[in-house]
């Protein structure tokens, strides 16, 4: 029977520095994708509201606009005829009328 004879060791040291910053930097592009949806979600809603306020205010100018308009007309209307005598004599002074200063 032979006796083993121990002639050395083998010694191993595996440095996982390099692995464990890896899988950290992972996470942090993990963190950081994951704020950016966020963020870009939220920026999608903002831009939604933005749209749909400028279609509000632009229906709203029209209304406002057309509502305006249909009296106006009027007004400018018979305004001339008074002007161009069609109504009857007018004062010299209400033909031409000036702003007061």
């Amino acid at each position: 029977m032979t006796r083993a004879t121990v002639t050395g060791t083998v010694r191993s040291v595996l440095d996982v520095t390099e692995r464990n910053l890896a899988k950290m930097a992972a996470r942090k592009v993990e963190q950081y994708a994951m704020e950016l949806r966020i963020k870009n979600e939220q920026l999608a809603r903002a831009l939604e509201g933005a749209r749909s306020a400028s279609v509000a205010k632009s229906r709203f100018l029209a209304s406002v606009s057309h509502e305006l308009r249909t009296p106006l007309n009027g007004i400018i209307g018979f305004s001339e005829l008074l002007h161009d005598g069609k109504l009857g004599p007018v004062a010299p002074e209400q033909v031409e009328s000036s702003p007061i200063s």
